[in-house]
């Protein structure tokens, strides 16, 4: 017989011939089932001796019952289960048997609540349990000390147990459209989170102990309009870094400009506001790790501040604006840029010059400018090497034909 190491059933398919010589399914590794597969709970999954990957997403024929029968006969080496969309209103405490699963799944299904039984599974990297009538998390989530992932978004649920604070691996979290209003002190001893998403919640204020993840944190998606205020040890550092602001100012521009949507989904960007002579002091000293950037400048950008750019490393987006047309063009070499996909520029006339290997992963270079006299400088585009668009937009006060513009 055949060994299949991948095999997916689709709808109508019979599953008379897993049991017939010509199949041998002991070996599948992976298994996904496709509509209504002549009643899936008909399916063997025992033969499936080293199934590590089962997903029966959208499968309108998976219930309740079903679904403990085949927790019953999965392999303990399933890693990933996907459920989403099916008609499944519970988990059933048989799921504690599948130790090593790291990816579950159970979005876009009828689940009320999670079991306890949820702290089992110990190596759960994934937890996605969105667009569900989940209306609380079970305090025994501190146990998943792997998590890597939780996504709650678009359920009832209205707080977060302290015990998340517990999950020292944690890099995302997204609580959008849900009905939160504050998160628990807690969230300052996730030290790894990277991405929080609390867009379209009632959270204003992050608390002062959030102060402590600013090192890792890396995407704060708020709402637009009102904002999330950040804690005061990163005002307290916006003051410093920011000639003549004050805690008012600094707050009041905190809950409303630096944090911006931008881009898809968990995407964000770090929007500092003001105007500056130099890239500021708290940007250097606490947000090295950002990975995207929008920051306005007075005139230039200082070889320091370009070194410190370049050797960001995690930067894929970069947004610089000018108020004035710098003097001489900036240089961008082949050191640094490694990760940069997205550069944006804002300025009077794009004064840039690309040199042989510049930003080797650009994919996106875009330019705004309005107005100036015109220039010879060569801008170099042909020296990105990974280049696919690039967009240039004039602003509508001025005439298409200015000089600088039709250069």
């Amino acid at each position: 017989p055949r060994l299949i190491r991948r095999l997916s059933l689709q709808g109508g398919y019979p599953v008379d011939c897993l049991s017939s010589m010509s199949m041998d399914v002991s070996h599948t590794c992976s298994l996904v089932v496709l509509g209504d597969v002549a009643r899936p709970k008909g399916i063997p999954f025992y033969m499936f001796k080293r199934l590590r990957v089962l997903d029966l997403e959208d499968n309108k024929d998976i219930q309740d019952s079903h679904l403990q029968g085949i927790c019953e006969q999965l392999s303990l080496r399933v890693r990933y289960l996907g459920l989403k969309g099916t008609r499944i209103r519970k988990l059933p405490q048989e799921m504690r048997k599948l130790k090593h699963l790291e990816i579950l799944y159970v979005g876009s299904t009828r689940i009320s609540e999670l079991p306890q039984e949820i702290g089992e599974l110990k190596h759960l990297r994934i937890l996605d349990v969105r667009n569900t009538d989940i209306t609380e998390l079970p305090l025994q989530i501190r146990e998943l000390q792997h998590l890597h992932t939780l996504d709650v978004r678009n359920t009832p649920i209205s707080e977060l147990p302290p015990q998340v604070g517990k999950l020292q691996n944690l890099k995302i979290m997204c609580v959008r459209s849900t009905g939160v209003r504050e998160l628990p002190k807690e969230i300052g001893e996730l030290n790894h989170l990277q991405t929080l998403d609390v867009r379209n919640t009632r959270v204003r204020e992050l608390p002062w102990q959030a102060g402590q993840i600013s090192q890792s944190l890396r995407v704060l998606a708020g709402d637009s309009g009102d904002g999330v205020r950040l804690p005061e040890g990163v005002c307290e550092a916006l003051i410093n870094g920011i000639p003549g602001a004050t805690r008012a100012k600094c707050r009041e521009v905190l809950s409303i400009a630096i944090i911006d949507r931008f881009g898809p989904p968990l995407v964000g960007i770090f929007k500092v506001p003001g105007s500056h002579m130099r890239i500021p002091k708290m940007i250097k000293d606490h947000f090295r790790v950002l990975s995207c950037l929008d920051i306005r400048l007075c005139h230039k950008l200082e070889d320091d501040d370009q070194k410190f750019l370049a050797e960001m490393p995690n930067l894929q987006t970069l947004v610089l604006r000018f108020e004035a047309l710098p003097r001489q063009p900036i240089t961008i070499n082949g050191t640094g840029f490694q990760m940069l996909e997205s550069f944006r520029v804002d300025s009077r006339l794009p004064r840039i010059a690309f040199h042989e290997d510049a930003m080797p992963n650009l994919k996106l270079l875009e330019f705004k400018f309005y107005a100036g006299p015109a220039s010879n400088d060569a801008i170099g585009i042909t020296n990105l090497k990974s280049l696919q668009k690039v967009v240039f937009r004039c602003s509508p006060w001025y005439k298409s034909d200015a000089p600088g513009i039709s250069a």
